[in-house]
Formats: structure tokens, C-alpha cells, sequence
């Protein structure tokens, strides 16, 4: 169990990664500065495609108001690495960008776009039924889960600071 989750932590970062790894792709062949939104564009749209496509029981599609702020957080945070990126590479080496976008830009776009599909789809598949199942028998106090959404409660006492109040009389122990 500890290795499924392992390999899906390591490939859920490898996802996360995919976005500065394709703009760092991008400024290193000296693509045109559009790909910064084509990549966000990508990214952003792996996410929901890859649930659908995988889980048994697919989420609904995501609505506008979900996908905007994701959109334009990533397109902001991508800007900021191709100028980072742009700006250390211009240090060693003249950095002349494409003024237009070509065949090598699709496949960009596809390569780490079909990496961080795969990189989701992997944890997804591993762990679908598994976080189902281990969560029914989850029962911590007052926080616990059931299978059906609904609390199961604490079993009659409230914990304050690590005390239980309100089960009962207390049975001496050897502190008395």
C-alpha cells in the first residue's frame, strides 16, 4: 500500500512539474512567447479530461467559474518563468524568440501535455477504488467518515484539549 502511494505522490510532482518543464522547454528551443498561454492552455484542460477518461465513477465537467482562475493563475506563474527562464538563458546565450507558431510548438504542447496526462492518469487508475474502501473504516472522535457522506458522530462525549467530557463517571486508576 505504502509503495502505491509512494509512486503516486512521485508521479503527482512529476505532473506538477510539467508546467515550468515545458516552459523551460519552450525558452531553451526559443519559441514564441504565445506558447506561455498555449501551455497554460494545455495544462489546464489535462485535469478534468484525465478524471473523466479514468475514474469509475467520472466527476462533472468543471464550469467556467472553476477553470478560469486555474487558466489565468497558470498563465501568471508561467510568464513569470518564461521571463525567468529567458532572462538566465540571455546571460550565456543570445535568446532570439520564434515570431510565429510552428509544427515544433504542437509538439511541444503534445508532448507534456500527453506527460502530464499520463503522470495523473497512473494515480488515479492505482488508487480509485482504494481511497473508497480505506475510508470506511476511518473513526477519529468526532471527525469521522462514513462510506455514505454522513457523520457517524463521537459516541455520546465531546473532546476539549484531550479530555473526553461527558461519557459517564470516571473509574479510579493508580493516580487516586
Amino acid at each position: 500500500m505504502t509503495g502505491l502511494i509512494r509512486l503516486s505522490l512521485a508521479l503527482r510532482l512529476a505532473a506538477l512539474l510539467s508546467l515550468p518543464l515545458a516552459i523551460l522547454t519552450a525558452v531553451v528551443m526559443e519559441r514564441s512567447a504565445i506558447m506561455v498561454v498555449l501551455i497554460a492552455a494545455v495544462m489546464t484542460a489535462v485535469r478534468p479530461v484525465v478524471l473523466r477518461a479514468v475514474k469509475q465513477r467520472p466527476p462533472p465537467w468543471p464550469g467556467l467559474q472553476k477553470l478560469a482562475p486555474k487558466f489565468v493563475g497558470m498563465v501568471v506563474l508561467g510568464g513569470i518563468l518564461f521571463v525567468a527562464f529567458a532572462g538566465i538563458s540571455a546571460l550565456f546565450t543570445e535568446v532570439d524568440l520564434e515570431s510565429r507558431l510552428t509544427l515544433t510548438d504542437a509538439a511541444i504542447l503534445g508532448f507534456w501535455g500527453a506527460f502530464a496526462a499520463i503522470c495523473l492518469a497512473i494515480p488515479v487508475k492505482l488508487l480509485d477504488g482504494v481511497i473508497d474502501t480505506s475510508g470506511a473504516g476511518l473513526k477519529v472522535g468526532p471527525f469521522a467518515i462514513s462510506p455514505d457522506g454522513t457523520s457517524p458522530g463521537d459516541d455520546g462525549g465531546e473532546i476539549i484539549e484531550g479530555e473526553v467530557i461527558g461519557r459517564g463517571p470516571r473509574k479510579p486508576d493508580g493516580r487516586d
